[in-house]
């Protein structure tokens, strides 16, 4: 699904499936210790790799909003204005545009991924999707 970094271009190699494409069904989990270092402009990384070789994503935001996205897209060449039919935004931090607001208590999270199917079944058929989420730490 996605093609060999351009972003960052030593990253590939870091990965398990080294240079080559992601194996379909391969889950990527992006952690970091408790440190200062914040590992979310992978997602970033990721989000322009997926949509540059055309496949769709769904992107959960449970951080930070479309606008944070689009901004930082933008400076990255990728604008997401222009992907708006492969991207599917879902706010889990406001709710905005039929989002998913997220509360521990009342929100379970069996609902977001049913969410999450049905915005991949509406994208249509896709040899490349890529779910994101941007931060689990609030789940």
């Amino acid at each position: 699904f996605f093609s060999p970094c351009t972003m960052f271009p030593g990253l590939q190699t870091q990965l398990p499936w080294g240079d080559s494409e992601v194996p379909a069904g391969e889950l990527l989990l992006v952690t970091h210790a408790a440190t200062e270092v914040d590992g979310r402009f992978l997602l970033h990384h990721f989000l322009t790799q997926g949509l540059k070789v055309g496949g769709h994503a769904v992107l959960c935001a449970f951080h930070h909003t479309l606008m944070h996205y689009s901004s930082v897209q933008k400076k990255l060449d990728v604008p997401l204005e222009t992907m708006s039919e492969r991207l599917h935004f879902i706010d889990c931090v406001t709710g905005a545009d039929e989002g998913f607001l997220y509360e521990p208590a009342t929100a379970p999270l069996a609902a977001l991924s049913q969410r999450i199917v049905r915005q991949l079944e509406a994208a249509g058929p896709s040899d490349a999707a890529l779910v994101l989420v941007d931060d689990l730490t609030t789940v």
